[in-house]
């Protein structure tokens, strides 16, 4: 029988190495915490340490999730200057297609699959009326 643990990443979606990948950091940023059900042998463990992905797997992931990134990172922009629920329209959109993605190039059906996907950090999901005036009128 295989032996299967659960690996989390958690990553900013503006893919930026500066910020805190620490789960428990309330960034001012987009993170999406992933937690995948992985088979030996593509997880690895070290001392004290939670499983991780394999190395090969890892880096695979790091280049998946810096592609999505740039591919997305537009969008995830924009939402700021949308009104009403346009944000959060924008962020389903962004989770969705992030699901879809990971399905289609990272996954191994059996090996490594998904798990569930969490929001992290600090994520827009509503705009009042940018053109009100009492936002024209907001003193900072």
């Amino acid at each position: 029988m295989t032996t299967t643990k659960t690996v989390q990443e958690t990553f900013n979606l503006y893919n930026d190495p500066k910020l805190p990948n620490n789960p428990g950091f309330p960034a001012q940023a987009p993170y999406l915490q992933v937690y995948f059900l992985v088979a030996a042998p593509y997880y690895a463990e070290k001392e004290n340490k939670p499983p991780m992905l394999a190395r090969q797997y890892r880096r695979q992931f790091r280049d998946f999730r810096q592609n999505f990134s740039k591919a997305h990172l537009e969008k995830l922009k924009g939402a700021a200057s949308l009104a009403g629920d346009g944000p959060m329209e924008e962020l389903t959109e962004v989770v969705t297609d992030f699901k879809k993605e990971i399905e289609e190039h990272f996954l191994i059906p059996g090996k490594i699959e998904l798990d569930a996907i969490n929001l992290r950090g600090s994520w827009l999901t509503f705009n009042g009326p940018l053109d009100s005036p009492m936002r024209q009128n907001l003193v900072d």
